[in-house]
């Protein structure tokens, strides 16, 4: 930077200016006016070049999301997300060999930290089917705070038959296991009937969930998470209680 430039970073942040935070060689995090970090800006540029390998691949992944989110999978580009992750495009695929394999990754990244959240959600909550009921509502919750997910998933991801092959299916099924657990927990304390299919409670469990997430991860139309939640429980429940 010219001795001008740190002149006018210092009064731009000292006025509030809009400022980014970025990392410099030393690791010192400083606050830099916007228009000094955008597009090739070889101060932003470097300090993410020179951050460890593993803060690189998470950087791309939270642009990744937040593009995502905006434009949708098909209106995001790796070039896009490359740019805002001021690395070289060609670092990108370092990464994720492609845009699908990135947000395979982006998914599974969400899905793990999901489950190990609802996990610890549900210790402490008593019976088996109160815990389903929390399960359920959490699902549908998480969906209307973070349509990304449902859309990502719903109407992009699992329509590609590479998802059955990924990181992001396999955290998937550590969820369904999650549920399934529950179902065969809830058969042998006798709150569920023995002769139901746990795998079967599943699929209504999800489909349910899924049924209802769908216009608005398509569509927008909001769902209420409350109301939905009790008429998939009373179904459910009606149908397998003991």
């Amino acid at each position: 930077m010219t001795a001008k430039a740190d002149k006018d970073m210092i009064a731009g942040t000292r006025k509030g200016m809009r400022t980014k935070a970025v990392k410099t060689s030393n690791s010192r995090v400083i606050l830099v006016p916007s228009r000094f970090v955008r597009g090739d800006s070889a101060i932003a540029r470097k300090a993410a070049l020179k951050s460890p390998p593993q803060e690189r691949r998470e950087r791309i992944l939270d642009v990744a999301r937040v593009l995502i989110g905006e434009h949708g999978y098909q209106g995001t580009t790796t070039a896009q997300i490359a740019r805002e992750a001021q690395v070289p495009e060609g670092t990108l695929f370092e990464y994720f060999r492609t845009k699908r394999d990135l947000a395979f990754a982006l998914l599974e990244r969400d899905v793990e930290s999901y489950v190990d959240f609802l996990e610890l959600q549900l210790r402490g909550i008593e019976g088996v089917l109160n815990r389903i009921r929390k399960f359920i509502w959490s699902h549908l919750y998480t969906w209307r705070k973070r349509r990304f997910v449902a859309r990502l998933l719903i109407l992009e991801m699992r329509q590609d038959p590479g998802f059955f092959d990924s990181a992001a299916y396999e955290a998937a099924q550590r969820y369904n296991e999650l549920l399934l657990g529950l179902i065969r927990e809830g058969i042998e304390e006798g709150s569920i009937r023995p002769d139901v299919d746990p795998a079967m409670v599943l699929k209504l469990i999800l489909g349910g969930i899924e049924q209802i997430a769908l216009p608005w991860a398509a569509r927008e139309e909001a769902y209420d998470v409350d109301a939905s939640t009790r008429e998939i429980c009373d179904l459910v429940f009606r149908a397998i209680q003991a």
